[in-house]
């Protein structure tokens, strides 16, 4: 993937400004901490990909994350301890086209899950087997993780997949906790939205009575 990584992000070491918060450390001490503090949160997103993605096929798109979140990472630094204007406009845009490049690797990731690993899911499994397992990692969600993911995820897909979503996340919460689901994702909603998705799942005049009871 052509992201800029550490050793790409083109910023001269003598146009850091290094008197700051930090302290009055000599220069190559705050270049030092700097690429160590932006080396280990690299190491700390790598392993969590290995974790959850580790294997043969997916080591190459690891790889790669892991110099791009550093470069991309050194490139902040840089912006907040730009010395003058110029300078940070100057990486600014540098940040701004790596992480372009960034986005748009991950997407390219995207489409071989979304077409050949799908197609091999397809033959391994029958649809029932594969809403059972979508169905397990959902619930094995913690609930004040699912509120973040939901407030991302909701606003950004169909109405057909908030369905669909939503339905599968009914079949595995009791009632309850599925309606505070639906609370997070009526604020996540313009009002048109929400309207027709409460609809479509039948659960507007519940909502009403657990308000008024509440």
């Amino acid at each position: 993937m052509a992201v800029l990584t550490a050793n790409q992000t083109g910023i001269p070491a003598d146009e850091t400004h290094t008197e700051d918060s930090v302290g009055r450390m000599p220069r190559a001490h705050v270049q030092s901490l700097y690429t160590g503090l932006a080396l280990a949160i690299a190491v700390s997103a790598f392993l969590v990909a290995w974790a959850l993605h580790g294997n043969a096929s997916s080591r190459y798109h690891i790889d790669s994350q892991w110099g791009a979140l550093t470069g991309l990472f050194i490139l902040a630094l840089a912006v907040e301890r730009a010395a003058s204007i110029e300078e940070r406009q100057a990486v600014l845009i540098k940040l701004y086209r790596s992480l372009s490049l960034f986005v748009a690797g991950n997407f390219d990731h995207m489409i071989v899950e979304e077409t050949d690993n799908t197609v091999t899911l397809w033959e391994l499994y029958t649809d029932e087997e594969l809403f059972g397992i979508q169905n397990a990692l959902v619930a094995s969600i913690a609930p004040e993780k699912m509120a973040v993911y939901l407030r991302w995820m909701i606003p950004s897909i169909s109405f057909p997949e908030r369905l669909g979503m939503l339905s599968g996340i009914r079949a595995t919460l009791p009632p309850a906790a599925f309606e505070r689901v639906l609370q997070i994702v009526e604020g996540s909603l313009p009002a048109r939205d929400w309207t027709k998705l409460s609809k479509a799942l039948g659960v507007e005049h519940d909502l009403v009575a657990v308000a008024m009871a509440s």
